[in-house]
């Protein structure tokens, strides 16, 4: 892998005034909105609610776009009030129906596609769809409904009944992602691709924030020794910590990152981890990218099961790309460092590396913030990487096996080479200073 100079679009929410549907942005129609009703998924006091009139109609609040004929994922936070169930729609052509108390989801009408619902805490859900609208302008709509049954959208309703809502967003792609807060103006990020040569591909590296060409990347051999780099998932041992699996863009351009979070009311500082054997003492260089996702300070933490009181650690800043906490090294490991990169977009490349004397290896990562978990705040992660060295290289991705990369070996020969290169030829060059 190395840096070129595409880039990709990575968070992205169209819709203006996200979470403030009180705002003139949002038009109602026999609704009021009360703004910071109650606790958001985030923790704030920022989840509103919608209240019906008692007009017999519709009771729905939708906010106008104008829109490409391209797919579209729509997604918003809701959560029973007086009313169980809501109808969420892309003007009266696609649209799903929730049944807010057990968080199940149909489609309501047309033909939404991508339907899901996830379990936000606290009675929240967090529903998306997928749609194609025609080109022109449009509106996304979210309805108060008394049995989630799409003709019957229009009803008396009842003064004062309703339900929360939070976080709304629309991004142009086909798959929903984390929840991007908006105020006056929609927001589209972009983010540098880690792209991937194939053998025999010279790979020629830039930075990933200036675009500054760094030349020919030359590496020695190295080998990832941890299983499902970008899968946390699955087989990662958990510690009071869960992870959502595809939440926000990656450094590669794909939807790949995840996000680890701690459990609702449990220490932060609790990890996911992978016990490996590495192939012999010496040093250690671990590795892998964070984003900040709630929560701002994320630890490396190494832990040699086998021997007592031999470890390694690290902590680092998210948000200004600092080391907080200086790396050590305890036990009879020793000379350990770090070093963090920032790779754009929030993304930083943080590593380890330090000396070991035995072959037995717990790679650990996790958070560092104080307090407890809220079920929604973490931060993202992605190519998680462990290779016997004394610094991090280019990220090897892995699946079910240990992958090595070869090292590069790098020649011009024939025409490639004599085409501009001549024996015969010369230059003469004279550097001089004028004396009076």
């Amino acid at each position: 892998t190395y840096y070129g100079t595409q880039t990709a679009k990575a968070e992205e929410n169209l819709l203006i005034r996200s979470q403030e549907f009180d705002n003139a942005a949002w038009v109602k129609s026999n609704v009021t909105v009360t703004a910071n009703a109650t606790t958001a998924p985030d923790g704030t006091s920022t989840a509103e609610k919608l209240n019906e009139d008692d007009a017999t109609n519709v009771h729905v609040i939708n906010q106008n776009l104008t829109l490409l004929a391209a797919p579209y994922t729509s997604s918003v936070y809701l959560k029973a009030s007086e009313r169980s169930f809501a109808l969420f729609s892309h003007s009266t052509v696609t649209g799903v129906s929730v049944n807010l108390t057990t968080g199940a989801v149909t489609s309501a009408v047309g033909s939404p596609a991508n339907i899901t619902s996830t379990d936000a805490g606290n009675g929240w859900w967090r529903v998306s769809f997928t749609f194609t609208p025609s080109a022109g302008n449009t509106n996304l709509n979210i309805y108060s409904s008394t049995d989630g049954v799409w003709a019957n959208r229009s009803f008396t309703g009842t003064v004062g009944s309703g339900i929360f809502l939070w976080g709304a967003q629309l991004e142009q792609r086909s798959a929903v992602t984390a929840y991007t807060a908006t105020t006056t103006q929609p927001i589209t990020n972009y983010i540098p691709v880690l792209q991937t040569a194939a053998s025999g591909v010279a790979r020629f590296d830039h930075n990933p924030i200036t675009g500054e060409s760094l030349g020919l990347l030359i590496e020695e051999q190295r080998t990832n020794l941890l299983l499902r780099s970008e899968e946390f998932q699955t087989t990662w041992a958990k510690s009071g910590a869960t992870v959502a699996a595809n939440t926000v863009v990656a450094p590669d351009g794909t939807l790949t990152a995840d996000k680890l979070i701690p459990d609702n009311g449990a220490t932060i500082a609790n990890t996911i981890a992978q016990q490996i054997v590495t192939p012999a003492a010496g040093a250690i260089t671990i590795s892998f990218y964070a984003k900040a996702g709630g929560y701002t300070l994320a630890r490396i933490l190494n832990r040699d099961n086998a021997t007592a009181g031999n470890n390694a650690s690290v902590t680092f800043s998210l948000v200004d790309g600092s080391i907080v906490t200086a790396a050590s090294a305890a036990g009879t490991w020793s000379g350990a460092s770090a070093q963090i990169s920032n790779q754009g977009n929030g993304w930083y490349r943080i590593s380890l590396t330090y000396t070991t004397t035995n072959v037995a290896t717990r790679f650990r990562i996790s958070f560092e913030d104080a307090g407890t978990g809220d079920g929604y705040s973490g931060i993202f992660i992605w190519g998680a990487q462990l290779e016997a060295g004394a610094f991090a290289t280019s990220y090897i991705p892995t699946t079910t096996a240990q992958v090595t990369r070869s090292a590069d070996a790098a020649s011009m020969t024939g025409a490639n080479f004599s085409s501009w290169f001549s024996n015969a030829e010369g230059t003469i060059t004279v550097a001089a200073t004028r004396r009076s």
